[in-house]
């Protein structure tokens, strides 16, 4: 499961109703119906059985630790997979994009994102969130313009350097014409004598889920999973340890 969950969970239906989505805001707010989504997911549109599958699950910095505790005890408990691991979005869009450092801008159905991303690892006290996605993004490109720059003077000073010319655009809701120039302009206008690109790949709405493929293909990773063993021998908090990107 390389893509988000809200795009997941908005795309899932049940018989004959569509279902709510059980992350608001980038939050998982309803764990009973990421269970729904999730099997949906497996069944659906894999056509697969969960149990004893290696997952890959993105995730936003907004989930708490209770929450993915609460994701890592579902995925075992309920859907009895053989092996789990969580990562930032904004770390798959990097990997995706080639950059192992830079500056991710996330535009989800109802939420903007940016954070900064070093050697591979989220720079979680970088993170800043905005409320402000979908339809109503174009009208409030500066928003996201500020989010981004107050990304960068959140990150430590050794890391700016290179954050200004790799910030990383990402989401359904970025494709629309021209957004990324006026992004990069709008950017610039803050940052005087800087040099600044923004990336936007053409295949960014689908970003997150290319770089969760990419990682979970590499040698290095094998090594990496939360297995079930681990997860019966020590329980869900070892999640953290395990799973730190």
């Amino acid at each position: 499961m390389g893509s988000d969950l809200p795009y997941t969970a908005k795309s899932f239906s049940g018989p004959g109703t569509a279902q709510a989505s059980p992350v608001v805001r980038g939050r998982i707010e309803d764990l009973a119906r990421l269970e729904d989504v999730c099997r949906s997911a497996f069944e659906q549109d894999l056509g697969t059985d969960p149990a004893g599958s290696r997952v890959l699950l993105s995730e936003q910095l907004t989930n708490t630790e209770e929450v993915r505790e609460a994701v890592t005890t579902l995925m075992f408990e309920k859907l009895n997979v053989g092996a789990l691991f969580l990562i930032s979005s904004a770390s798959l869009a990097a990997q995706a994009s080639g950059h192992i450092t830079g500056l991710v801008v996330n535009v989800d159905a109802d939420s903007t994102s940016t954070v900064a991303v070093h050697e591979a690892f989220r720079l979680s006290t970088t993170q800043k969130t905005a409320d402000v996605a979908g339809a109503g993004l174009d009208a409030n490109l500066k928003t996201i313009a500020d989010l981004a720059m107050s990304t960068y003077r959140a990150s430590p000073d050794e890391v700016r350097p290179g954050l200004l010319t790799s910030i990383i655009l990402v989401g359904q809701h970025t494709m629309a014409d021209g957004l990324p120039g006026r992004l990069t302009d709008l950017i610039r206008a803050q940052a005087p004598g800087h040099a600044v690109e923004v990336h936007a790949a053409p295949e960014r709405a689908t970003q997150v889920w290319t770089g969760g493929s990419i990682t979970a293909s590499t040698t290095s990773f094998e090594e990496m999973w939360f297995t079930r063993e681990e997860y019966d021998d020590n329980g869900p908090n070892l999640i953290h340890q395990k799973c730190m990107y």
